[in-house]
């Protein structure tokens, strides 16, 4: 059933690989199971390796490196890197569908089960008990690291919500859709948690140390996306060349601002518009770092309009909302 649910459309890239008999590797066409992985290795990674979805082992449509996989918490060796792959590649073009239309359509493993009347009753119940457990967001350990991660209090679940399920939207580009998930899951490669893994990564902040090679400061989540002068000055930048009416206070904690920018929330109110707008930021900002470029304000604004452009045309509705609402409704002026 597992196997069959990953040859359907693009189900794939959102399917489990461990023991999962759609990706085999070798000329025996072994499982990716225990064996594979090794006993010692298997039994202290275990929850990491259970949990490993296709989709999780690629980045901009590249198989990630052996260094990437370790910052994901699985120090892989290089044969085993080598072997998984290989039955990942092989696995998507096996299974890549030539309609586009039909290679975008995902659908989890639960959502798959649930359809079918009869059979696999048991994993369904798990399945669906395990959902039922993700409707309370606010106690999951994700959603405290976060709000530490920000210095910011945890909201309530009808916003945790929204925000968390961002992700999976299908109107934005799946790299946008992967940096939303592990910024939330608090798995991206900042600089100051790959060094922890990695002592020859410069844990420094990679804006601050282009215009001063002797600075100190630690790449934390935090700095970089939220303190660092670079962020800061292209956050007021923005809000003054679209005349935003939001008053970006300096590196000191704002409540008011940290809720409007980490969660938009607006009035004690998510506003999903207002998420967007701010998830968005970042992520150009995150392009930026990871090709250790510093971001001048017109290259800044290039991309993020044109990536917003392209996320309007194909929802519409999010157009409407960003129009009708009076903190970012300028920036439609900027798409001409």
């Amino acid at each position: 059933m597992i196997e069959n649910h990953a040859k359907v459309n693009g189900n794939y890239k959102l399917a489990y690989i461990f023991e999962n008999g759609a990706f085999r590797f070798g000329e025996n066409e072994r499982l990716l199971d225990k064996s594979f992985f090794g006993a010692g290795f298997y039994t202290r990674y275990k929850n990491v390796i259970r949990n490993l979805r296709f989709c999780d082992c690629f980045e901009d449509q590249n198989f990630k490196t052996v260094e990437q996989f370790a910052q994901m918490g699985l120090p892989l060796s290089m044969n085993n890197w080598l072997c998984l792959r290989g039955a990942l590649n092989k696995a998507k073009k096996n299974y890549k569908k030539p309609d586009p239309v039909l290679e975008n359509k995902c659908e989890s493993l639960l959502n798959f089960l649930l359809k079918i009347k009869r059979g696999s009753k048991k994993i369904r119940e798990v399945l669906t008990a395990d959902a039922i457990n993700q409707s309370k967001p606010v106690d999951l350990l994700i959603v405290e690291s976060f709000a530490r991660i920000t210095n910011t209090t945890v909201p309530d679940d009808t916003v945790l919500k929204t925000v968390l399920g961002l992700w999976n939207k299908v109107y934005f580009t799946n790299d946008f859709r992967e940096f939303l998930f592990k910024q939330r899951n608090n798995t991206l490669g900042i600089g100051a948690r790959v060094a922890h893994f990695d002592e020859n990564v410069d844990d420094r902040c990679t804006f601050c140390r282009i215009l001063y090679p002797a600075v100190q400061t630690r790449e934390e989540f935090l700095h970089l996306f939220r303190t660092c002068p670079i962020t800061l000055g292209l956050l007021r930048n923005t809000v003054r060349l679209w005349r935003l009416p939001i008053t970006v206070p300096g590196p000191d904690p704002d409540p008011v601002f940290e809720n409007l920018y980490w969660y938009g929330i607006e009035n004690e109110e998510n506003k999903m518009e207002l998420s967007i707008y701010f998830d968005l930021f970042r992520y150009v900002l995150w392009k930026f770092k990871t090709r250790r470029v510093l971001p001048r304000i017109a290259d800044f604004t290039s991309i993020y309009t044109s990536l917003l452009d392209t996320i309007l045309a194909i929802k519409p509705k999010i157009r409407a909302k960003i129009f009708n609402n009076r903190l970012i409704a300028n920036v439609l002026q900027a798409l001409g």
